[in-house]
């Protein structure tokens, strides 16, 4: 595969699959409207996800929606990699 198609592979499956698993969109308002509630934490130490894209999501939904904190909390853990509290089923 030449580096061309792989960017253009990559385009779009992010086109295709964003909907789904795009996390980058601050609008919760459907969320909202459905009564959900969520809880985001993220470890402090985690070395593959960098924290602070967390915290900044966080930021832009509270400023895209103040009474965001009503229904969405997150919350960061020091000393904690995301892994070391993973679950399995």
């Amino acid at each position: 595969m030449t580096q061309t198609v792989y960017e253009d592979v990559m385009r779009k499956s992010r086109q295709t699959f964003n909907s789904v698993l795009g996390t980058n969109d601050p609008n919760l308002s459907l969320f909202k409207k459905s009564g959900g509630k969520m809880i985001t934490w993220h470890g402090l130490s985690d070395p593959l996800i960098f924290p602070n894209g967390t915290s900044q999501y966080y930021d832009r939904v509270l400023a895209q929606d103040a009474s965001a904190k009503d229904y969405y909390r997150f919350f960061q853990a020091p000393g904690i990699e995301t892994e070391a509290l993973s679950v399995e089923f």
